[in-house]
Formats: structure tokens, C-alpha cells, sequence
């Protein structure tokens, strides 16, 4: 079980460039990865967004990338030929349009002209792909290992919180029984006092009881909030992205606890339905966070 927030950093230092990767994650419904390449790496983006994928299900990722060149080996000086030689034939072309044009065009003049000379990289393409998908991918593997150990974190939380909903479902088990006998004297009291002289109706009396335990009983949901901490349990020990089901779960016991709640006219066991709904909505809280 992995958490969504986590970073990872790594640096390469070679002859000829020196890169820098630095990922962050937080919480998010979806894989949303947010790459910040400088444009000589735009080339790359798919290669680094298939990594991504590769190792993270849900989150998202902000990357920040710096490639910086180490001397100037890459580049090289370009002349366009055919565009200096346009320029002084031009000259030449104008001192022949009147007299008392006069002059040339020199070196330091054609220096200065746009184009006439550009600067050209010359880039390994295989060797810089290789060098920042390895510095990618270690700072990939130390995010992941973040992840891995904030998660180890969540799961300890989630299973203090879900040892004491096992305790409260013990004790509501326990009560139920006798909570439920002083509802049904209770009920037999209301109907006597209310026939007051007129003769005790005892087939009515067991049909109220039995409409009673109908309406009353929690067992199946008590059994169902068992069923849903064993699945629980199964998930939090997988390796797997597991928190959308997580996510799902939560709301199944979250359901089961309020159906209790509306059934029982206990005190007590009232009292632990907000205690069983204070330690899940914990729970949920920290589900948010889960890969």
C-alpha cells in the first residue's frame, strides 16, 4: 500500500551535460502528471511520461527537469555561404547605380548582419535520452520509495483505527440482546398502560414483538460491518493501488453503521455508533491519501 505524496530528486554529472531531476506528488482522483521540459527536451516528454506510468497509478506529478551543457564541444560554428555572397554582390550592385557611391563592404559589416553566421548544437540524441531517463528514473525509484514508506505510515493509523471499531462492534454484540429485551418490556409496559382497564391483548402483544425484532434487529448489519473489516483487512496488506476500493469500502461500512443507528433506540448503543463513526471517518481521511 503506497501513498499518493511523495518526492524524489537525483543529479548526473558527465563531461558533456549535467542533469538535474526533481518529482513531487500529492493526492489526486487520477494520474495527472504535469512535465516541466525545457524546449531542446520537448522530444523527450513521452519517453518520461511512459516512465511515469510505468510506476505510479494515481497522483499528481509535478516534474522539473534542468540539462546543462558542459563546455561548448556541442556547438559549431555555421557560415551561409550563399547568403554572404548575396550581401556583396549587393554592394556592388548598388555602387553601380550613380557615381559618388563610394566604399565596401568589410568583415566587420558582414559579422553584424542576421544569419550570416549562426551558432548549431550538435546533440547526441541517444546519449542525452540515456543519461536523463537514468537520472529520471533514480529519482522515480526514490518518489516511489517515499511513497511506499508514507504508506507504511497510513496503514499502522488505519489499523489502530479499525482495531478499535472491532472493539466497539464486540460491545454493541453484547448489548444488543439485552437492549433489545428492555425494548420489548418497555413496549409491553406502553400497551398495558394504554389499555388500562380493557383486557391484555397478548396476540397483539406478539405481533408488536415480532414487528419489534424485525425492525430492531442489527445482527445482519453487524455481520455485514465483519464482512467489510475482513475485506479491509485483505486490502491494506496488498501491494496493489488499492484506494479507490478503499474509498468504496469506507462508504459501505459507513452505511451499515448508520442503518444501526436508525434502528436502535438504545442510548448506549447509540453512543458507540458515534464512536464507530468517529474512528471510520478517520479512516477516510487517511484513504484519501492512498494510491
Amino acid at each position: 500500500m503506497k501513498s499518493m505524496t511523495g518526492f524524489g530528486r537525483s543529479e548526473l554529472k558527465e563531461t558533456d551535460y549535467d542533469i538535474e531531476v526533481n518529482l513531487k506528488t500529492v493526492n489526486s482522483k487520477y494520474l495527472d502528471i504535469n512535465l516541466r521540459l525545457p524546449p531542446p527536451l520537448m522530444r523527450f516528454d513521452l519517453d518520461l511520461r511512459k516512465l511515469l506510468k510505468e510506476k505510479l497509478s494515481r497522483g499528481k506529478v509535478e516534474a522539473f527537469i534542468k540539462v546543462t551543457e558542459v563546455g561548448d564541444s556541442s556547438k559549431k560554428l555555421s557560415l551561409n555561404r550563399e547568403l554572404a555572397k548575396a550581401y556583396l554582390e549587393a554592394g556592388e550592385q548598388i555602387k553601380e547605380l550613380g557615381e559618388g557611391i563610394t566604399g565596401s563592404v568589410d568583415l566587420t559589416q558582414l559579422l553584424l548582419i542576421p544569419e550570416i553566421l549562426t551558432v548549431e548544437e550538435e546533440i547526441d540524441e541517444e546519449r542525452l535520452s540515456g543519461l536523463l531517463e537514468k537520472t529520471f528514473s533514480n529519482a522515480l525509484d526514490q518518489l516511489v520509495e517515499e511513497r511506499k514508506k508514507e504508506g507504511k505510515n497510513l496503514k499502522k493509523d488505519i489499523e489502530a483505527r479499525r482495531d478499535t471499531i472491532d472493539e466497539i462492534i464486540t460491545q454493541i454484540e453484547e448489548l444488543a440482546p439485552t437492549e433489545f429485551e428492555a425494548s420489548k418490556n418497555k413496549l409491553e409496559t406502553r400497551i398495558k398502560e394504554s389499555l388500562k382497564e380493557i383486557p391484555f391483548d397478548e396476540y397483539r402483544f406478539l405481533n408488536e414483538v415480532a414487528y419489534l425484532s424485525d425492525k430492531r434487529d442489527i445482527n445482519e448489519e453487524l455481520t455485514r460491518l465483519k464482512s467489510h473489516i475482513k475485506r479491509l483487512n485483505q486490502l491494506i496488506e496488498t501491494d496493489e493501488p488499492v484506494g479507490r476500493k478503499l474509498d468504496f469500502l469506507a462508504q459501505e461500512l459507513n452505511r451499515e453503521i448508520n442503518t444501526i443507528g436508525s434502528k436502535t433506540d438504545s442510548t448506549k448503543i447509540l453512543k458507540l455508533v458515534v464512536d464507530l463513526k468517529s474512528e471510520l471517518e478517520k479512516i477516510r481521511e487517511q484513504v484519501q491519501n492512498i494510491e
